[in-house]
């Protein structure tokens, strides 16, 4: 999150607090796919990640007045979102299971064909992502949340900690589990035992 956007954030904010429909919109706009993704991961399930994912600009919404802006409003809304599809989460015990295939606007993963890389090395490249979805699928709930902010999403520590309600020090632990749990799954992958 750049300062710009941070500022443009703040201008937004402040209008929708005044009644400007539209600028709330704006920042729906502005993060829907960022929301969508984090809820996906969290649930691994798309209908449930929509319902997830509007239930948090919904709350978002009806709690703008009470944002004091003393965090980043992205940081406060993810916040939102994890917390709107762990609830959804315990209110729906069905697991449908979403391959973990999906960006961030909820299309295929696929590698970018640009011309310059040539048929095998994409094949290779499909390949990689595949088998690092299935791993990142297999982790528990946690540890896949917490990898998807930060290396999918790029939040900084400081902002995980606000939006996973925990201590610094936690993040990064919980991360460093994660990362090496995710690494164990890769493990025979990796080393060429798949």
């Amino acid at each position: 999150m750049t300062a710009t956007s941070a500022h443009e954030d703040a201008g937004l904010v402040q209008r929708a607090k005044a009644g400007d429909r539209k600028a709330f919109e704006e920042l729906v706009l502005r993060y829907q796919d960022r929301i969508y993704t984090v809820t996906v991961r969290v649930l691994g399930n798309r209908d449930d990640a929509l319902e997830a994912s509007q239930e948090t600009f919904l709350k978002a919404y009806r709690a703008l007045q009470r944002f004091d802006g003393r965090s980043a409003f992205y940081t406060w809304l993810f916040r939102i979102a994890v917390n709107s599809a762990r609830s959804h989460r315990r209110k729906v015990r069905r697991r449908n299971e979403l391959p973990m295939e999906y960006n961030q606007e909820g299309e295929r993963w696929e590698p970018r064909d640009d011309g310059s890389e040539r048929p095998l090395q994409r094949v290779l490249q499909r390949e990689r992502q595949a088998v690092v979805q299935k791993a990142l699928a297999e982790l528990d709930r946690e540890a896949s949340t917490i990898i998807v902010l930060k290396d999918i999403q790029g939040l900084r520590y400081e902002e995980m900690a606000e939006v996973l309600d925990c201590p610094l020090g936690s993040v990064k632990s919980k991360l460093f589990r994660a990362r090496q749990k995710l690494r164990k799954k890769l493990e025979g992958y990796i080393d060429g035992r798949r």
